[in-house]
C-alpha cells in the first residue's frame, strides 16, 4: 500500500476535452518522493524540445507536495511547472495555502494539462470527479470577482487556482492566484495557463490521505505547534508577518534601492506593518494544516480592498524601494493589484525601476510612453502605466514583456542597467551585500529567486547562534562574512542550495523548517518517513534536492540555455552608491572563479555546463542525460 500518495495522475487534453486518470509507477514515487522532480520527469520524457511556451505543445503540470493534505507543519504546498515564457527554460513555482492539499484530498498527486481549449474553460475537480465548463462569463474578470462567483456557485469548500487579466493577455510574468492570497509567481506560468484558455481550476477534496505512522506525524505536529514561537523568525512572521522585517533590513542595507544604485531608502521606517493598517487590524490567513500562520491580511483599512492579503516584504521592496519611494498606500494598492490582476510584483517592480532610470538618463521620453512617466521618488504615472501593462495597451505591452525584452527593444546601452538573469528579473535582496545569494541568482536553473538559498546574513558574524548551530548538521561549522565569495562560501552555497532545493521539490515551506525556522534537521527525515513509510535520511533528501537542480539544468540545456546565461547584470559589478553598504560590489573575476568552483562541486563541465556522466550516474539520472 502507498502512504502519502495515491499513485494517481490526472491527464487533461483541453483541445479534445478528454481526460483520464493514470497510475504513477511506484518506483518513480519512491525515487523522487513525488513532487517537482516527478513533474520534471514528465516534462523531460513527454515534451519535445523547442516548443513555444505559449503554444499548445507546452505542458502545464500541477503537483501536490509530498505532505499536502496531511496534518503536518509546513507541508500545505503545491508546485506548478512548464516551459517558462519569461526565461525560455524551466518554469517552476511553489505556493502554500489550501489548493494543493485539496488536490491531494481529491485523490490525485499530479495534474497534467495539455493542448488548448477552444474557448475560456473552467476545470472542476471534486473528490475524483472531473468537469470542464465554459468560462466565458468570467473571462476578463479580476480574481476577486471570479473567486466570489465560483465560491457562490460551487461552495466555499472549493479552492480556486486562477489567472487574472494578466494571464489571459499573455503577460510573460503573469501569476496563478490561489484563493486570492497564495500565489504561484515569478515564472509566467499564469501566462501559460492563459494560452490554454484555462481560466481556473476549482478543487474540493474530502478523502483522508493515508499516512504510514500517524502517531509520529501527530507527535511532530504538536511538537511544532507548542514550540515554534521559540524561533525568532517564526515568532516575527506569526505575530506580524515577514513584512515587519523591512525597516530593520533597510537599516542594514539589505535591499536594492533605485534600480540597485543604492541599498538604503530614507524614510523606510514608514513601511512598518502598522502604517499599512490605517485604522484596520492585522489578522492571520492560515494554510490548511500548518499552525504557523505566517500569511496576514488587513481588515478595515478603507484605502485597501482587503481581499488579497497584507503587503508582503517582497511587494514593499519591489515597488517602494526600486522606485526610491516612501508611500505605503501606493505600495499597498500595487500589492493588491498584483493579486487582483495576476502578475508578479518583482518582475513588474524591477521593470518599473529600469524605466525610471531610463527616464533619468534621457534614454526614454514621454513621447514613447503615451505621455506617461516613471520617476524615482514620485508616484507620478505609475498606476496608469501599470493599468496599460495589464491591458497590454501602448507602451504597457512592452512592460508586460519583462525587463530583458524591454531593454532589447530600447537598445544595447540599456542592457547595463537591466536587472535580469536568464530573462528573469532579480529579487531586490541586495546580492552585493549577500554574495552567496548573488551566486545563486547567477547559477540557479530557474533563474534568480529570493529562496534559492538561505541568505548569507543568517550565518555571518552577527547571526543568531541558533542558526549557526543548525547548519552543523550539514558539516558547516564556521561563520562566514556575508559580502564574500571565498571558497568556503561556495561550499556553503552548494550544501544550503540542496536543502532549499529538496524543500522546493517536496513542497516544504521554508518558514517551517531548519536551518533558520523552527523544525530541526533531525526531525525532517523522521516526518517524511512517518508519512511515506520509506526509510529516509538527510543525505537522501539532499540528493533529492540535487536531482531537482540537475533535472532543471538538463531541461534548460535542451532548450538552448548555455553557461553564458549563468552570469549577473553589470549593475552588480558597480559599487553601491550610498547607505550602510556603500562601496560594496561583486568582483566579476571572483564571480567567475566561484562559478567554476560551483560547477566542479556540482559535477558540471566547466566549458559546456553539462552535468558530467559520472554525476548523472551518481544521482541515478543517466537516462535523462541521454534524452537531451
Amino acid at each position: 500500500m502507498l502512504y502519502g500518495f495515491w499513485g494517481k495522475l490526472l491527464r487533461i487534453n483541453l483541445s479534445t476535452s478528454k481526460y483520464q486518470t493514470e497510475d504513477i509507477a511506484q518506483d518513480l514515487l519512491k525515487r523522487f518522493l513525488g513532487g517537482a522532480n516527478l513533474a520534471l520527469h514528465y516534462l523531460l520524457t513527454e515534451m519535445e524540445s523547442g516548443v513555444d511556451p505559449f503554444g499548445e505543445k507546452n505542458k502545464l503540470i500541477f503537483v501536490a507536495g509530498l505532505g499536502a493534505g496531511i496534518k503536518a507543519p509546513g507541508l500545505d504546498m503545491h508546485m506548478v511547472l512548464a516551459k517558462s515564457p519569461l526565461t525560455g527554460g524551466i518554469g517552476e513555482s511553489q505556493s502554500t495555502g489550501w489548493w494543493g492539499s485539496r488536490l491531494k484530498k481529491a485523490g490525485w498527486d499530479l495534474v497534467i494539462i495539455e493542448g488548448k481549449a477552444l474557448h475560456p474553460t473552467l476545470l472542476i475537480l471534486d473528490d475524483g470527479r472531473v468537469t470542464l465548463q465554459d468560462a466565458t462569463t468570467i473571462w476578463g474578470r479580476d480574481t476577486y470577482t471570479t473567486q466570489s462567483k465560483l465560491n457562490s456557485e460551487l461552495g466555499e469548500d472549493f479552492s480556486i487556482a486562477q489567472i487574472g487579466p494578466a494571464g489571459e493577455k499573455g503577460i510573460r510574468y503573469a501569476s496563478i492566484v490561489n484563493d486570492l492570497v497564495f500565489v504561484n509567481n515569478r515564472m509566467g506560468l499564469g501566462g501559460v495557463m492563459g494560452s490554454k484558455n484555462l481560466k481556473a481550476i476549482a478543487v474540493r477534496g474530502t478523502k483522508k490521505v493515508p499516512v504510514a505512522d500517524e502517531v509520529t506525524t501527530d507527535e511532530i505536529f504538536h511538537f511544532f505547534e507548542i514550540n515554534y514561537l521559540k524561533n525568532p523568525i517564526n515568532a516575527l512572521t506569526s505575530q506580524k508577518g515577514i513584512a515587519e522585517f523591512v525597516p530593520a533590513g533597510n537599516s542594514d542595507g539589505l535591499f536594492s534601492v533605485q534600480n540597485a544604485q543604492s541599498s538604503f531608502l530614507p524614510g523606510a521606517e514608514q513601511y512598518s506593518v502598522k502604517n499599512f493598517l490605517q485604522g484596520g487590524i492585522l489578522a492571520s490567513v492560515p494554510c490548511m494544516h500548518c499552525p504557523a500562520q505566517c500569511k496576514k491580511k488587513i481588515i478595515g483599512n478603507p484605502l485597501l480592498e482587503g481581499h488579497y492579503g497584507a503587503p508582503s516584504m517582497e511587494s514593499i521592496v519591489d515597488f517602494g524601494f526600486t522606485l526610491n519611494l516612501v508611500d505605503p498606500i501606493l505600495v499597498g494598492q500595487l500589492h493588491e493589484w498584483s493579486r487582483k490582476y495576476g502578475f508578479d510584483s518583482t518582475s513588474l517592480g524591477v521593470t518599473l525601476g529600469f524605466i525610471a532610470e531610463c527616464f533619468a538618463r534621457e534614454w526614454l521620453s514621454p513621447a514613447e510612453t503615451n505621455g506617461l512617466q516613471v520617476l524615482f521618488g514620485h508616484k507620478s504615472d505609475v498606476l496608469n502605466l501599470v493599468e496599460d501593462m495589464v491591458l497590454r495597451r501602448g507602451f504597457g505591452y512592452l512592460i508586460g514583456e519583462g525587463v530583458g525584452r524591454l531593454s532589447h527593444t530600447l537598445g544595447e546601452r540599456t542592457a547595463t542597467i537591466a536587472l535580469q538573469v536568464k530573462g528573469k528579473e532579480l529579487p531586490l535582496h541586495e546580492p552585493r551585500v549577500k554574495q552567496m545569494l548573488g551566486l545563486g541568482y547567477a547559477v540557479a536553473p530557474h533563474g534568480p529567486d529570493t529562496f534559492i538559498v538561505e541568505h548569507d546574513i543568517d550565518f555571518d558574524e552577527k547571526a543568531p547562534q541558533v542558526f549557526v548551530d543548525a547548519i552543523h548538521a550539514l558539516g558547516l561549522t564556521e561563520r562566514l562574512p556575508a559580502a564574500s565569495l571565498e571558497a568556503k562560501k561556495i561550499r556553503m552555497y552548494y550544501y544550503l542550495n540542496q536543502v532549499f532545493s529538496f524543500m522546493d521539490a517536496l513542497g516544504m515551506c521554508i518558514f517551517a523548517f531548519a536551518p533558520v525556522r523552527f523544525l530541526p534537521f533531525s526531525r525532517i527525515p523522521q516526518l517524511i518517513q512517518s508519512i511515506t513509510g520509506w526509510e529516509t535520511s538527510l543525505f537522501g533528501l539532499m540528493k533529492i534536492g540535487e536531482m531537482r537542480i540537475t533535472l532543471q539544468r538538463l531541461f534548460n540545456l535542451r532548450e538552448g540555455l548555455t553557461v553564458g546565461d549563468d552570469w549577473l547584470p553589470d549593475r552588480l559589478f558597480e559599487p553601491i552608491m550610498s547607505g550602510p553598504a556603500q562601496g560594496l560590489y561583486i568582483d566579476p573575476k571572483k564571480l567567475k572563479i566561484a562559478l567554476d568552483f560551483y560547477y566542479s562541486l556540482a559535477g558540471w563541465d566547466l566549458l559546456s555546463g553539462w552535468p558530467r556522466r559520472e554525476k548523472l550516474i551518481e544521482l541515478g539520472l543517466e537516462e535523462y542525460g541521454e534524452m537531451v
